[in-house]
């Protein structure tokens, strides 16, 4: 039997999209709009013992630095303006940037998403 172990990192970030090719005629044709989302991150990695190769609580901190360095509006830069980026883009984003990590889940409010995984 072999064994695998993961540790996750999970956090929250306020930011802002659209999707300039929604279909503004169907029920979802705001999105064409900005809006404001909570979105929801889940990253995965795999370590080699139990003593952690990567701090889980270190990689959330990583990973919201660099959303906030990479979309952060206004001078606090505490809101991400993520354009037309949809889930899969930021969770793209974050699986090349965070090569760590095998598994990037992103979602809207924690209600859908998007997860890229890598073998």
């Amino acid at each position: 039997m072999t064994k695998k172990t993961t540790i996750f990192a999970r956090f929250r970030i306020p930011g802002v999209h659209h999707w300039p090719t929604a279909d503004e005629t169907r029920t979802h044709g705001h999105l064409i709009f900005p809006h404001r989302h909570m979105f929801h991150i889940h990253a995965e990695a795999q370590v080699k013992h139990s003593d952690r190769d990567i701090e889980f609580l270190e990689l959330a901190d990583k990973m919201k630095d660099f959303l906030f360095n990479m979309y952060g509006i206004g001078e606090l830069k505490q809101l991400c303006d993520f354009s037309s980026m949809s889930c899969e883009d930021i969770a793209e984003t974050l699986a090349y940037n965070f090569p760590m990590c095998h598994m990037v889940e992103v979602s809207e409010d924690g209600e859908g998403g998007a997860r890229i995984v890598l073998s």
